[in-house]
């Protein structure tokens, strides 16, 4: 719709940008915010690094959604085709979690890994995608049509990763953004 919608974990704020230099303050009060969402609803999502998840209404009125566990670092969000909001959550020590949030409201973990995870986003087709970083390379994983962890693409450490509309894959590191066309991963 035109909007881009940041969130700042110092001022502790949602924002909403309507063109360059137009911003205005949507929502505060949502704690150190970082990471956000949308559904197939246009309903925002934010969390809020000491463990709460918002969800911020149209009016920019925020209520308490799910407890979801700390992080330092932030959160990456990911709506699924049918709306069940996951969750990654880096950390540089221990084990990394991607959840999801259940029936009941509640982190639920799908993915548990010792490399430290990424961004995370769903193709058009719906298949799963996140980063895992380890001391030796950045990956991008998916979830395949069996139901297996399946690695696509390698590079130095990464940080995003986001399907375009048009099916291709964007995905970032520290200093840079990387395009990969949708048809590079056909057989």
């Amino acid at each position: 719709e035109g909007v881009l919608w940041i969130t700042s974990m110092i001022d502790r704020k949602l924002y909403r940008c309507l063109g360059p230099k137009e911003f205005e303050v949507f929502s505060q009060g949502l704690g150190s915010v970082f990471g956000l969402a949308i559904n197939s609803l246009g309903e925002l999502f934010v969390g809020d690094q000491t463990g709460s998840l918002f969800k911020v209404d149209s009016r920019g009125r925020a209520s308490f959604f799910s407890p979801i566990p700390e992080t330092f670092k932030g959160y990456h969000f990911a709506f699924s085709p049918d709306d069940e909001l996951f969750i990654s959550i880096p950390s540089s020590v221990g084990k990394n979690f991607i959840y999801f949030i259940n029936e009941k409201n509640e982190p639920e973990i799908f993915h548990e890994t010792m490399n430290i995870v990424g961004g995370i986003s769903f193709s058009p087709e719906g298949e799963l995608h996140w980063i895992e970083n380890s001391r030796e390379e950045g990956c991008v994983y998916k979830i395949n049509k069996n139901g297996e962890k399946e690695k696509i693409v390698s590079a130095g450490f990464l940080l995003g990763i986001v399907f375009n509309q048009n099916g291709d894959l964007i995905l970032t590191d520290l200093h840079s953004l990387y395009f990969i066309p949708n048809n590079y991963f056909e057989e």
